[in-house]
């Protein structure tokens, strides 16, 4: 998974101009990549994850426990870091895609039941999209 990481901070950092950086302070649940402003603050903290077999994958969790370590990261952000999440993998088409986390904490408190792999699969955007109003804001 470190490989897989390490590709996507480069093309992201080459393509977009973002600084990603590893959070040197991460642990548990704080997500060891951060997106630095102009001013090297932490704009954002990124998980880069990856779909096997129709379910994703992180270095956050596995098969057994994923909606735990979903709702752990989740918690994190909302207690914890102050910052957006960003949640990203690569379809089957191989578009990078991206959902943030306060989206998914409110579909939970909406649906605590809510079937959490399909609805990152299902209701993330192009990166694209995001990288602009991203681009605006460092």
């Amino acid at each position: 998974m470190s490989d897989y990481i390490n590709i996507e901070c480069l093309s992201l950092c080459k393509q977009y101009r973002f600084r990603i950086e590893d959070a040197n302070f991460a642990k548990g649940y704080i997500p060891n990549k951060i997106l630095l402003d102009r001013t090297r603050n932490i704009h954002s903290y990124i998980v880069f994850c990856r779909i096997e077999n129709g379910l994703l994958s992180s270095e956050y969790w596995n098969s057994d426990d994923f909606a735990v370590s979903i709702r752990a990261l989740l918690s994190t952000q909302y207690s914890n870091l102050d910052r957006p999440l960003f949640f990203l993998f690569r379809d089957e088409n191989n578009i990078l895609k991206s959902i943030e986390g306060t989206e998914l904490r409110l579909a939970l408190l909406n649906n605590p039941s809510l079937d959490i792999n399909r609805y990152i699969i299902d209701n993330s955007i192009s990166f694209n999209q995001l990288a602009i109003c991203l681009s605006s804001e460092l």
